[in-house]
């Protein structure tokens, strides 16, 4: 519940982008990859109850990503919220493509050390964005 908490707390703050698998990646490896002056990156620090973390965020073209940092500074898991309906679309096309369909609104995403699930995700008055959940073996 805390997970989802914080999650909803970033977007709803317009912290959130691009569908580049990013989870594994440690800090700098995510810097050198949005190195260009255009992107709007920043590291935000959270405490939630005793729940401390990091997270990055990117503005890009399409949407704002959040990536959720373990302790290590290594993504653990990706938040992607498209910025309108045809960025919406693209990400759907996109993962349909790339990815396992599990249903309409579920993939699933298979890297060298395990899986990772992606979920479309819907709630009232928040535009809907796209989970991508730690790896899994």
């Amino acid at each position: 519940m805390r997970k989802k908490i914080f999650i909803l707390l970033f977007i709803l703050l317009g912290i959130s982008s691009q569908g580049q698998v990013l989870i594994g990646l440690s800090v700098a490896e995510i810097k050198e990859r949005y190195s260009d002056i255009k992107y709007n990156f920043k590291i935000i620090t959270f405490h939630i109850d005793d729940v401390r973390g990091d997270v990055i965020a990117i503005d890009d073209e399409r949407a704002e990503l959040s990536l959720y940092l373990n302790s290590e500074g290594v993504c653990r898991t990706q938040v992607v919220e498209p910025y309108d309906e045809e960025a919406l679309k693209y990400f759907v096309e996109l993962y349909n493509k790339k990815l396992e369909v599990v249903s309409s609104t579920e993939w699933k995403a298979y890297f060298d050390n395990g899986v990772s699930l992606v979920e479309l995700t819907y709630y009232k008055n928040i535009p809907p964005f796209f989970v991508w959940g730690e790896v899994t073996q």
